[in-house]
């Protein structure tokens, strides 16, 4: 198969938000690199060529208008530029650019391809991403691994709602939940966190669903944590859901909400207070809000 590169300039600070874009649109890897000005890096992403090659950049443009919408410093896609990769060159290219990162005080995220160091201590996620989204690198991926940290209790059914390459559901099983219901829509990124999960060796503790948030089963009662690290629409979409399937007093982590506009993160917060959802907690990384909430809702209501 023949690949394409897709490079964009852009300002450092949004740089994770247009790499997300770029996984989203279906690259199979990005790279953040060393720009022409200061203050400036390149994005670039790696596209199979085939006959969904436009399509992948059409909606990769959209994306991006997307992003400049929500607020977002994105340049216009008309700095998009694409040329042709030698075969050998873009499995590994990517792979160049991600490291072994620190989250929090004891989460180690590591390529599956690389050995660590380490600490005493320290919670190893290794992770493969292949085209679906979590590496850890982008600010709402650390931001929830943060919070599973300092929130998650030992022994805690946990549910992840858009898992993608799985990094949340396989950490939270190492820092101590016992079950973990891991959901994604999209096949590929199914296909991605159950190959995480088996190189982890937690596959006894997490399963991998293909579907939506109406695929988690209500029968096998409440969750303690759930955790939904998804666009601000689907989450304030999903709000009832969440609360049938989490527990009263139980604990909901949600990230991939931009704090600008407001009507945005207002629009979450809004249908998550409706749903009996209050919030606990507010961690910000560039324009990336995380927040933890509690369900307020009674044992009778949830009965």
């Amino acid at each position: 198969m023949k690949w394409a590169e897709a490079r964009l300039p852009v300002a450092t600070e949004v740089a994770e938000a247009v790499a997300a874009a770029f996984l989203e649109a279906g690259s199979a890897g990005t790279a953040t690199l060393p720009g022409d000005a200061v203050g400036q890096v390149a994005v670039v992403g790696y596209f199979p060529v085939d006959d969904g090659l436009d399509a992948r950049l059409v909606d990769l443009r959209r994306r991006l208008r997307h992003l400049r919408a929500a607020g977002i410093a994105v340049p216009t896609s008309s700095g998009l530029s694409l040329r042709p990769l030698a075969d050998e060159a873009w499995a590994t290219a990517w792979r160049a650019y991600f490291r072994p990162q620190r989250v929090g005080e004891r989460i180690l995220v590591v390529p599956g391809w690389e050995q660590p160091e380490p600490r005493a201590g320290d919670v190893v996620v290794r992770i493969d991403p292949g085209q679906a989204f979590g590496t850890g690198s982008h600010p709402t991926t650390r931001l929830c691994l943060a919070a599973l940290e300092n929130h998650l209790r030992a022994g805690d059914r946990v549910l992840d709602w858009g898992t993608g390459s799985g990094i949340l559901a396989i950490a939270a099983t190492l820092l101590g939940a016992r079950e973990v219901l891991a959901v994604d829509v999209d096949p590929i990124a199914v296909e991605a966190a159950r190959a995480n999960v088996q190189a982890n060796d937690v596959a006894d503790r997490v399963v991998v669903v293909h579907g939506d948030l109406v695929a988690v089963p209500t029968a096998g009662g409440p969750f303690d944590l759930a955790v939904a690290n998804i666009v601000a629409e689907v989450i304030a979409g999903g709000a009832a859901q969440l609360a049938e399937r989490v527990r009263p007093d139980g604990r909901l982590i949600t990230g991939g909400v931009v704090a600008a506009p407001r009507k945005l993160s207002g629009l979450v917060e809004g249908a998550l207070a409706g749903a009996g959802f209050v919030p606990l907690e507010v961690t910000r990384e560039e324009e990336w809000v995380t927040t933890v909430y509690r369900s307020r809702r009674s044992r009778d209501a949830a009965g």
